[in-house]
């Protein structure tokens, strides 16, 4: 597997000016300065992707991505579980390093944050400790980040059901990864 590849088309509108008092021919003086026209839509990449626990695996993938998305015009947004420690200078394989020969650039990062602590841990979810869930971007402005999920969303005192992703209070995750959310334009 490599990415989920989505191609958003985003309307544009192109304002023109209306000097003339009578351009539809009535008769009548029209009331707008300007009308609105609809013109060629903006592409928006969006692109997913859940990288192997086989560290070259997710080495041979990310430059496999990489490859791809130099192909693509326009913005890009890539977002994914890298399973790979994100910003790491102990770690020898760094997605960010990997990506950004791409263009691509670190949402957490363009929106000001980083280093440990810094609201980017993303694993496991009931107590971060590693960053490995990531937002990239090319093409768009970044103006700010956050992580959602990091409550339990229910609470058993038994113990937990298989599948559920629970603490050692039993608490009930919707993942073991928070989700991190990257606000943007362009």
């Amino acid at each position: 597997r490599l990415c989920l590849h989505t191609t958003i088309l985003i309307p544009t509108q192109q304002e023109e000016n209306d000097n003339d008092d009578d351009d539809d021919g009535d008769g009548g003086d029209d009331d707008s300065a300007s009308s609105s026209q609809s013109t060629t839509p903006k592409k928006l990449h969006f692109l997913t992707t859940h990288l192997s626990l086989s560290e070259r695996a997710r080495w041979k993938t990310l430059q496999q991505i990489g490859e791809y998305i130099k192909g693509l015009e326009g913005p890009v947004i890539l977002t994914g579980d890298f399973n790979n420690p994100i910003g790491s200078n102990i770690h020898p394989l760094d997605p960010t390093e990997i990506l950004g020969e791409a263009g691509m650039r670190d949402a957490f990062l363009e929106a000001g944050y980083g280093g440990p602590g810094q609201r980017g841990m993303t694993f496991p979810s009931w107590g971060p400790t590693k960053r490995i869930d990531a937002v990239y971007v090319r093409g768009v402005s970044v103006s700010d980040f956050e992580l959602l999920g990091s409550g339990s969303i229910e609470c058993h005192p038994a113990l937990p059901s298989a599948g559920e992703c629970c603490n050692r209070y039993n608490g009930l995750f919707a993942s073991d990864h928070l989700f991190p959310v990257a606000h943007i334009s362009f």
